[in-house]
């Protein structure tokens, strides 16, 4: 893998939360189109069934005094990103409390149904169940998952056991989506895995990260090639092209007063000649200590969008980059594969 990919995998899973309010929203809108075009309902009523649900929970939350973080959208139910409550045992209520109303609301549509037959009624209550079923699987960040997460006396933020029903769960579903001749399978499917392959990516640049700091991803200063402030804009280009660095240092009289990108350089190549690298050099820059978490630097990257100076004693001693940090989680990813195929080699002789 490049570092290109990093820099994708890290730099873009800031948008998750967009990319699943988004998805929402369109699997709403089908939802509404099929049913005003092709009298299709069920795919709305799975909605509405969403909605009651959710709704049920959060009432559910204020009455048992359950404190709920962030709520992320998704195709499938909210997702609290944190639950704070005094009582371990309400925390479970509120995970399962999801799927047994999803059952009953279903049994209740499907009571009626018999009562007063319709095809809304009999279709709301598949909706219902379907829902339920789908929260069953212990995929992250289904409620059983959650439950069973919060089940578990471990540090471990995931335990292998969990890791494991995750996967044969993964698996079960496209066995699904393929054989299934229901044309709702391949939409089903992406419901199911887009949000678990988000945040998969996220946990495993965290798990890269975590403990790790921020002098263990930089640039050296002494590493990168320096370019004097009084040099043109061309001689710098001429200087890039030979030097295969994506960032490089500004010095005044040997004191360093700010960094330039390679990318800036080649923007500025139809400049005028007698332009000068102090004219472009990125002077106000954010910094970081030596010592400072790589999680917590990779967050101020993402934030800011500009390079950080890693500082020690107030002093500049490197440079903190999107292409760094991508190719040092890099590197450490080659190191975690080879040192697992040592551990599989020794363990079969």
């Amino acid at each position: 893998m490049t570092a290109d990919f990093w820099n994708i995998k890290l730099f873009s899973i800031r948008k998750t939360e967009i990319y699943l309010h988004f998805i929402t929203v369109l699997t709403i809108l089908w939802a509404v189109y099929q049913a005003l075009t092709q009298d299709s309902y069920f795919m709305l009523l799975f909605v509405l069934a969403v909605f009651f649900r959710e709704a049920f929970r959060h009432i559910l939350a204020l009455i048992l005094r359950i404190k709920v973080g962030k709520l992320i959208l998704m195709p499938i139910g909210f997702y609290a990103d944190e639950i704070t409550t005094t009582s371990k045992r309400r925390t479970i209520i509120f995970y399962i409390a999801g799927i047994i109303f999803s059952f009953i609301f279903g049994f209740f549509l499907l009571s009626l149904n018999e009562l007063y037959p319709n095809d809304i009624l009999k279709s709301a209550s598949y909706a219902n169940f379907s829902l339920a079923f789908i929260h069953i699987l212990p995929i992250f960040p289904l409620d059983c998952h959650q439950f069973l997460l919060s089940l578990d006396k471990t540090d471990e933020s995931r335990p292998q056991y969990l890791k494991r029903l995750e996967f044969i769960s993964c698996l079960i579903v496209i066995l699904f989506g393929f054989f299934s001749e229901s044309a709702y399978s391949p939409l089903i499917l992406f419901l199911f895995l887009f949000p678990t392959f988000l945040y998969r990516m996220e946990e495993q640049t965290i798990s890269c990260v975590k403990d790790y700091q921020c002098k263990d991803a930089m640039q050296p200063l002494s590493n990168i090639h320096p370019i004097q402030h009084n040099t043109t804009i061309s001689a710098a280009i001429n200087t890039a092209l030979k030097i295969p660095q994506s960032i490089f240092s500004v010095m005044n009289d040997g004191n360093f007063i700010g960094v330039i990108e390679r990318n800036t350089l080649f923007e500025k190549a139809t400049d005028p000649d007698d332009s000068y690298v102090a004219q472009i050099v990125m002077r106000e820059l954010n910094s970081v200590t030596e010592d400072t978490p790589l999680q917590e630097a990779l967050d101020k990257l993402k934030q800011f969008g500009t390079p950080l100076l890693v500082k020690k004693a107030g002093l500049v001693i490197g440079i903190l980059t999107k292409a760094a940090v991508s190719e040092f989680i890099r590197v450490r990813e080659i190191q975690r594969i080879v040192h697992d195929s040592d551990n599989f080699i020794d363990d079969q002789f």
